[in-house]
């Protein structure tokens, strides 16, 4: 079978923090199976990768701060079905009451994934 062609790998902190180990050894058996490999990392504290990557791998930056502006257009997922399933999921699976904390988390956190699918498109 032929390599497939690309393979987004989003982290945390690999390359740029050694929080991620188990990555190093995957990376090399995964740079095997595809013609590109990019990293995607929210780290951006190390500007340097600390690992040496195969050739076939990049490792990008994937901004996830959000601004002012960003966290008050947050707003707009509270009309949204998503943010409502996410209300359901976190009740049903982790018996979680619906308090100010936990909206504000599922929130933001749907704001950042759109900030991050506009950065990956």
């Amino acid at each position: 079978m032929g390599k497939k062609k690309y393979l987004l790998l989003l982290t945390d902190f690999y390359p740029f923090d050694n929080r991620e180990p188990y990555v190093k050894n995957e990376i090399k058996f995964l740079a095997a199976h595809f013609q590109s490999i990019f990293i995607f990392c929210s780290y951006q504290k190390q500007q340097q990768s600390i690992y040496e990557l195969p050739l076939n791998t990049s490792s990008h930056f994937l901004n996830t701060s959000l601004s002012p502006l960003e966290k008050a257009k947050c707003l707009k997922w509270l009309f949204s079905k998503i943010f409502w399933n996410e209300i359901k999921f976190a009740k049903r699976s982790y018996q979680l009451s619906t308090s100010f904390s936990i909206l504000k988390i599922i929130l933001l956190q749907l704001q950042i994934a759109e900030k991050c699918e506009a950065q990956l498109i």
